[in-house]
């Protein structure tokens, strides 16, 4: 009995112990860490903007935004990077994008 318990614990243990031979990028296929990611882009963007053109005039901006785009309770979508940084130039009328 004592040689068919640790046989079994020995052909578990070898079976267990090879794992993947590529070790994946687990944040590649963690959702969760991309919208960490794409949060701290855009939170990084909204800064860059309030510094240049103060936070009154970027807050009214987000304001804007979701006023337009609220109807009945719906869901908002948060925009990508590139659309919020496009959407923030042409609010605050720059000459240049940041």
């Amino acid at each position: 009995m004592r040689c068919l318990f640790v046989g079994a614990l020995i052909l578990i243990a070898s079976a267990g112990c090879g794992g993947p031979s590529e070790s994946p990028d687990l944040r590649l296929e963690n959702p969760g860490a991309r919208t960490q990611t794409a949060d701290l882009v855009q939170s990084a963007i909204a800064r860059r903007y309030a510094l240049v053109f103060g936070e009154d005039v970027v807050d009214a901006c987000v304001a804007t935004f979701v006023d337009d785009n609220l109807v009945d309770h719906a869901q908002i979508d948060k925009p990508s990077a590139a659309d919020l940084a496009a959407f923030l130039c042409s609010c605050v009328h720059a000459d240049t994008c940041l």
